[in-house]
């Protein structure tokens, strides 16, 4: 019979990873079912501002054809960024802009729509990107190119500007 050892069950770190056989041999000293444990590995690779792949359901027409009623549903690797992490790993992230195109939506949804995801497991991570993390506004919005990536790209800042007044809220 195996172990469950969480945070390990599908964790993007395991390849390599020495906690896993360690505390499989832990289990199987105390005759345990499952371990759960505090992974600081994991804990500080999935963090604000971390640049990720995870996967996402896309539409794929059977014919090829977009007009095609007939689909079915098909997963993509997709580029992200982590906006929230939580302690016990899980996240939210942004896809990046033109990762999801309309030809894996359905007809009238806008990509922006299903752009920002809703808090999920860690093991969603299909793998970390080498990449400088992604820096955020005043407002808590991601930057790309100087401008906030928001469903509404530039009221956000601009109101946050307005209420307070001026540039010197910032440098508060």
């Amino acid at each position: 019979m195996g172990v469950r050892i969480n945070p390990c069950f599908r964790c993007p770190l395991r390849q390599g990873c020495d906690l896993v056989a360690d505390f499989r041999r832990r289990a199987s000293l105390a005759s345990a079912v499952s371990i759960t444990f505090r992974c600081a590995k994991l804990g500080a690779e999935v963090r604000r501002g971390r640049r990720i792949v995870i996967r996402t359901p896309v539409r794929s027409h059977v014919a090829g054809s977009p007009d095609d009623p007939e689909y079915r549903i098909a997963w993509r690797e997709v580029s992200a960024t982590i906006c929230s992490a939580q302690p016990d790993y899980r996240f939210s992230c942004v896809v990046d802009l033109g990762q999801i195109g309309e030809d894996g939506l359905a007809k009238g949804v806008d990509p922006d729509a299903v752009r920002y995801r809703k808090t999920q497991s860690h093991y969603r991570i299909v793998r970390f990107l080498d990449e400088p993390d992604a820096k955020f506004c005043d407002s808590g919005a991601l930057l790309r190119d100087g401008k906030c990536d928001t469903k509404d790209r530039e009221r956000m800042c601009k109101q946050l500007t307005e209420a307070c007044g001026s540039e010197e809220w910032r440098a508060a």
